[in-house]
């Protein structure tokens, strides 16, 4: 073979480009320095990995760049070559491939280095001067100035512990004039930046983590003991364990790697410092470069434990063990113990340490949980009434022997089956599926117990397992519901009359509540609010504010009535939800995960923020100070802004300022000043943010003037004119309380209800806190009062006084159109009958109040190709699709897709246009935000035009049986009386067999 070492040299021309720039033309020249014939061995064994020649020295003799290469043949007589390519630094003269007029390359002698190294940094430079060297990251942490001479200088950057993970050195070169070879004298610069990665090996601890045994049954105690040590093999004493077991299963589903906390606090950090220089500012001398650009370079890195159990297995966890309180023994040891779980997987045992001097590690292990005899249950996620499943188990043998068992199935209330019990003979070693057809006859939580008696071959061995499977099940058509309420001042009067045959027909309850405080007239927006189903941040927001707001009226308001841990719970999910909303400029997107804010869901959102940080709710300053400064940056435009939408957005959020002890008074009276271009709306939310900050009464008076002929309702974000009527009542029960057009605000808000709430979540929220701010002032009188509450036969006392000022009573519903009365002494009462039931027919039709929506089922074959839905098998993937039509310019719509007991969406974005023959297709939906959850699919639309979409995801068969699918629906979030179902769907589906 041939060594040939060649020397690569540039010819470099200076050109002129458009736009008064520079490029430069290079080519390279090569120079074969030596050769040298060398003895190769080839390599053996299975991998012919190569035995390496050994090699004299060979010397470079200038500085520059070098190509070395290898040159042979094979077995076979055909060429071969290998190369590589170095640069050599020193004194002397070379020319190096210039791409750039001002910056130069740096060159590293290694790829990584340890503190206490030394790095060697090569130079290619065309000039000599004194270079101005830093070390920099988020700052310069040290400079230094020396002399380079030729154009292959190097410089020494020492390196230390506080420069790992990694640093970036600048070199900044300098030639004053004097030293210019230009006819005309000129200083020039030249500068260039790289990286050093610096490791620190010392910082890795070694740790092992070992169950006592690989096994264990469950109930059984399972022994943990992890082990730490520090990279010269010493135990780390005194350091800090975490030691948890999670559920193989459970992992791989999110591809869950085991974490690594030195890798994380050792993640590579950006360049945050800018070098640029006033040099090239100046007029240059020779006239072919005269230009007045600024040629100046801005240079970065460009890169922005349960208990023992009685042998029935219930107990089911994903985590079985977690103890972030350990600490090693001076041997560096730890200790630990957990019961042994039902769950009859393999659980990843992982195990992180810290130590006091920075240093990490982690180590994982496995244990298994099983049982010689074992039964799994695999089961739908979910059912709904009239379901028909086959229920379905797998008996595992992991004996020598085989045998014959019995299988036995106890239901309870919710389910039906003809057959119980199943005999079948069970192989050493292997598994047997038994299936029970069963009917879901009943809502609610299942909670079914399976039992195996097995008996080995001659009668040798006898073993037994029990598990409990637990599942939800629900009712496939919506739930009815209707709410009346009534103020009662004589001693009887008629409540309420049940006007909904499919009520009346159905089955569910009466609830009668009175109270002494018309605060019970808020409960059903109070629950609309705490259940509404999605997660904007308007909604998130409107769901949050009830905690916050109306907390000392849970006497009256039930579902409010918990305890101190349990209110800060609900609080901290509400905050926590809002702050996964939040962006990189402080302000909130309208879905979680959203990267563009909205200044009205940011200041709405802000409102409950700063609610929760008044009343001392934990609310990370952090966050909650950038989403403020958001808030007071948004406002520097409105001076110029005429646009409606724009200073409304604006009020809201002079308004959150105020609440959050951030008023911008200046701002107060610009829009006051704007009053004309606002809407009433607007104008009440300037008015309270006023109120808030206590500025003057007259801005406040004239704010709240009553509407002009042209002051009708301007539809706004999520608005109405519910909203509207609790803004100006909420300002002026804080501000003048007495003034006879308080009641008459009150009194019209109250009559904008239908069906016991203001229909939307803006509407209820807004409501809520203006007439509960207004109930608090105006309430007086005797609040005593005793009594019956009688619905056909059936009579219920009830007594209400000051100190529990609600009572209540429940009747089952029966076919009674008689109406409930009240009859009682003392004070007057206020009363909310709320009547809920399920309708007698579950299969329920298509419906268009607005929007068309069907709904359709084809089979993915492997090969991408569709089919019909018929003779679906376990396993099967099932396209969804959803056709929709759109009338009229929409906003803000939901589209909420039930699925099957016997399916689980997987893929909610399937993008093929593959059809069933027949079959056609409208534009494709084009999602803001998508949930998949267990029982449905979720998609939102911020805004459609008129026309015809298709919305399709994909979803697998996981269970056997004969499945409702409720209907999908389509509304318009805040217009909900716009919307459009789907009919209710069977779905037939087989076992693989």
């Amino acid at each position: 073979s041939t060594l040939r070492l060649t020397r690569i040299t540039w010819q470099t021309n200076r050109l002129a480009a458009a736009g008064d720039t520079t490029e430069f033309e290079s080519k390279a020249e090569l120079h074969v320095e030596w050769e040298r014939e060398i003895s190769t061995t080839p390599g053996l064994g299975t991998d012919r990995k190569p035995i390496a020649a050994t090699l004299s020295d060979a010397i470079a003799g200038k500085p520059g760049e070098y190509l070395l290469e290898a040159l042979g043949k094979d077995a076979h007589g055909h060429d071969i070559l290998t190369s590589l390519t170095f640069d050599v630094a020193g004194p002397g003269e070379t020319v190096w491939n210039y791409k750039n007029p001002y910056a130069v390359d740096l060159v590293t002698d290694k790829e990584s280095y340890a503190p206490g190294q030394t790095a060697t940094i090569m130079v290619k430079t065309p000039i000599a001067g004194d270079a101005l060297v830093t070390v920099e990251r988020d700052r310069v942490l040290r400079s230094f100035v020396t002399k380079l001479s030729g154009n292959a200088p190097s410089v020494q950057v020492p390196l230390s512990e506080t420069d790992a993970p990694n640093v970036f050195v600048s070199v900044m070169l300098l030639r004053g004039a004097n030293e210019s070879p230009r006819k005309i004298k000129t200083p020039e610069y030249r500068i260039g930046y790289c990286e050093l990665k610096v490791a620190r090996p010392n910082d890795k601890l070694a740790v092992t983590v070992r169950p006592a045994a690989p096994t264990a049954k469950p109930g059984e105690k399972v022994q943990l003991d992890a082990e730490v040590r520090d990279a010269s093999g010493k135990p780390a004493a005194d350091s800090e364990v975490v030691l948890f077991a999670v559920d193989e299963g459970v992992l791989s589903l999110t591809g869950y790697k085991t974490p690594d906390p030195l890798g994380f606090f050792n993640t590579r950090r950006r360049l945050a410092v800018q070098t640029s220089l006033t040099l090239p500012t100046l007029l240059k001398e020779e006239s072919e470069e005269a230009d007045f650009a600024n040629k100046g370079y801005l240079i970065g890195d460009g890169k922005g434990g349960p208990t023992l159990l009685d042998g029935l297995r219930k107990n089911f966890l994903a985590c079985a063990f977690w103890n972030a309180t350990l600490r090693t023994d001076a041997q560096g040891r730890v200790h630990a113990e957990f019961v042994a779980p039902d769950s009859l997987t393999r659980y990843r045992v992982i195990a992180i340490a810290a130590s006091k001097q920075n240093q990490f590690g982690t180590g994982e292990s496995a244990v298994e949980i099983n049982k010689p005899i074992m039964l799994e249950a695999s089961l739908p996620r979910f059912g709904n009434l009239g379901d028909k499943l086959v229920l379905r188990a797998v008996l595992h043998n992991t004996t020598d022997a085989g045998g014959e068992a019995d299988v036995e199935l106890q239901l309870d209330g919710t389910a039906g089956a003809q057959q119980l019990k199943r005999h079948v003979t069970l192989p050493a070693h292997g598994s047997v599926p038994i299936d029970f057809p069963a009917e879901l006859v009943a809502t609610g939580h299942a909670q079914w117990r399976w039992s195996v008696r097995f008996v080995g071959a001659a009668q040798k061995t006898e073993l037994q397992d029990a598990l409990q499977s637990e599942l939800e099940v629900g009712y496939p058509a919506p739930l009815l519901r209707e709410v009346q309420t009534k103020r009662v001042e004589g001693n009887d009067a008629e409540l309420a009359r049940i006007s909904d045959p499919q009520i009346l027909e159905g089955s569910g309850q009466v609830d009668v509540n009175v109270a002494n405080t018309r605060v019970i007239e808020l409960r059903e927006s109070l629950h609309q609010l705490l259940h509404y189903p999605y997660g904007c941040v308007e909604q998130a927001t409107s769901s949050l504010l009830p905690w916050l707001t109306v907390r000392d009226l849970r006497a009256t308001l039930p579902e409010l009535a918990k305890s101190d841990a349990e209110i800060a719970e609900a609080v901290n999910k509400g905050v926590n939800l809002l702050l996964s909303m939040q962006t990189s400029s402080g302000g909130l997107s309208y879905w979680p995960g959203g990267h563009e804010p909205m200044l009205w869901g940011s200041a709405y959102g802000g409102v409950a923020l700063a609610l929760a940080q008044k009343q001392k709710f934990p609310v990370p300053a952090a966050e909650a100070k950038k989403l403020f400064s958001y808030l007071s940056e948004q406002l520097r435009g409105t001076a110029t802004d005429s646009t409606g939408y724009g200073l409304s957005d604006r009020c809201l959020a002079v308004y959150t300022l105020a609440v959050a002890g951030k008023p911008e008074p200046a701002y107060h009276d610009l829009l006051f000043q704007k009053r004309a271009k606002l809407s009433a709306e607007d104008r009440a939310l300037v008015a309270l943010a006023v109120i808030e900050s206590k500025g003057p009464k007259a801005m406040i008076d004239e704010l709240l003037k009553a509407p002009t002929g042209n002051d009708a309702y301007v539809e706004q974000f999520f608005g109405s004119v519910v909203r509207e009527n609790a803004l100006h009542l909420m300002a002026w029960t804080l501000t003048q309380p007495k003034a006879p057009r308080v009641d008459e605000l009150a009194v019209e808000l109250f009559r904008r209800r239908s069906n016991g709430h203001w229909s939307t979540t803006q509407g209820n929220a807004w409501s809520l806190l203006s007439l509960s701010t207004y109930l608090r002032q105006v309430e007086t009188g005797d609040k005593n009062a005793t009594g019956q509450i009688v619905w056909g036969k059936v009579t219920a006392p009830f007594s209400v006084n000051k100190d529990k000022p609600l009572a209540a009573a429940s009747f089952p519903i029966t076919n009674n159109s008689e109406p409930i009365r009240v009859s009682k002494t003392g004070g007057q009462i206020f009363s909310e009958v709320t009547a809920e039931a399920r309708p007698k027919l579950i299969d329920q039709p298509r419906q268009n109040r607005g929007y068309a929506i069907t709904r359709r089922y084809a089979k993915l074959g492997d090969d991408g190709k569709l089919s019909g839905a018929e003779n679906l098998r376990v396993g099967d993937r099932v396209l969804v699709t959803l056709d929709i039509e759109v009338p009229r310019r929409a906003t803000y719509l939901a589209v909420e897709d039930p699925l099957p007991g016997v399916f689980e969406a997987i893929n909610p974005a399937f993008k093929s246009q593959e059809v069933v023959a027949g079959e056609t297709m409208g534009t494709e939906w084009v999602s803001d935000y998508r949930e998949l959850r267990t029982d449905r699919a979720l998609f939102f639309a911020d805004l459609l035009y008129p026309g015809r979409y298709t919305l399709r995801y994909l979803a697998r068969v996981i269970s056997a049986g004969n499945a409702i699918a409720p209907s999908a629906k389509i509304e318009e979030m805040y217009h909900p009386e716009r919307m459009g179902t789907t009919e209710t769907l069977r779905v037939q589906t087989e076992s693989l067999k």
